[in-house]
Formats: C-alpha cells, sequence, structure tokens
C-alpha cells in the first residue's frame, strides 16, 4: 500500500482489493500533539497471490521418467541414462548413491561405474523454478559371470553317450551266449 495509514476498511470485488478510508498520525515536534489526517478515498490493489495468476506462472513440476537403466543387474560398467521429461526444462541433473548431483544436457551414458548396487534419482527443474522428481531407480552393477562351457559339455555328453552304448552293446552280446 503507497499510503500508510490505520484504521481502515478492507474489501474485495472482482479480484481487486480496496483499502477504504483511515487514518494517518504524524508527529508535528517536541511537546506537541499529533497530527491527524483522514482518508475518505479508496485505493485499489492486485492482491500478490490472488486473482487471476500471471499467464506466465506455472505451479506444476516436471514429470521425470527413466527409462535406463532399470531395476536389474548389468553385466558392465558403462550404462546408459535415458530420461523422458514432460515439458521444456532449463536444468537437468541426476544424483547416484546420495553423491553430489551432477549436471547433465540430457541423456547421457554413466561410465566406470564401481561393482555393487547404486541408486539413481534424476531431477528437472522448469523455467518457473518448479524441480520434477524421478523415481528412484535400484541396479545392480556386477562382474560377468564365467560363461558357460558348452564345447566341454557337448563332448562329455557325446562321450558318455558312446560309453553306455558300447556297455550296452557288450551286455547284449554276452547275454545272447
Amino acid at each position: 500500500m503507497p499510503t500508510y495509514r490505520s484504521d481502515f476498511a478492507v474489501a474485495v470485488v472482482n479480484d481487486l482489493l480496496y483499502s477504504i478510508g483511515g487514518v494517518t498520525l504524524k508527529y508535528v515536534g517536541i511537546g506537541e500533539l499529533y497530527e491527524l489526517t483522514f482518508y475518505a478515498t479508496n485505493e485499489q490493489y492486485v492482491p500478490f497471490g490472488y486473482g487471476t495468476p500471471d499467464p506466465s506462472y506455472d505451479g506444476t513440476a516436471p514429470e521425470v521418467t527413466i527409462t535406463s537403466p532399470q531395476n536389474t543387474t548389468y553385466y558392465t560398467i558403462d550404462i546408459a541414462l535415458n530420461f523422458t521429461v514432460n515439458e521444456p526444462v532449463s536444468l537437468m541433473r541426476y544424483e547416484l548413491d546420495g553423491e553430489s548431483a551432477v549436471e547433465i544436457s540430457g541423456n547421457t551414458t554413466l561410465t566406470g561405474l564401481s561393482y555393487g548396487e547404486r541408486n539413481l534419482t534424476v531431477y528437472a527443474t522448469d523455467a518457473s523454478g518448479n524441480v520434477g522428481t524421478s523415481e528412484a531407480i535400484t541396479f545392480t552393477v556386477a562382474e560377468a559371470p564365467e560363461p558357460f562351457p558348452v564345447v566341454p559339455v557337448a563332448a562329455a555328453s557325446g562321450v558318455s553317450v558312446a560309453v553306455v552304448a558300447v556297455g550296452l552293446l557288450v551286455y547284449f552280446k554276452k547275454r545272447k551266449r
């Protein structure tokens, strides 16, 4: 309110705040009385946070969805970080294992990850300062398991079948005699 005063009435009509009447006390000098100024005029204001909002105001946080990595085990130390955001944003960052957030400009690759369980969250901030947070993703980085020995197992299986077949032949030949 540009005019300092007290003892006034307030009314709201059509999203406007009206200050009605009131009085201002002004100290005139030492040993003298206050000078009173009475107001009969009305002043109108658009209250902050009331009425028709500013059309550029956006009160909705961005929605962030992580598509990779997923809640699973990976056998590599470099994993793609892919995510989508439902509106334009001015800042994107991710937080891995509660460490400091790392600013990014979009999808990226998490490189040189150590083995173990990892927790990942992505944040996006829009032009109005609203911060959207993804669901926390928990994934594991592990050493690649030893490959299944296909050739030795196949060879051992073939040898086993041959030994059983020879044993059966010997058995049936002795039985005929």
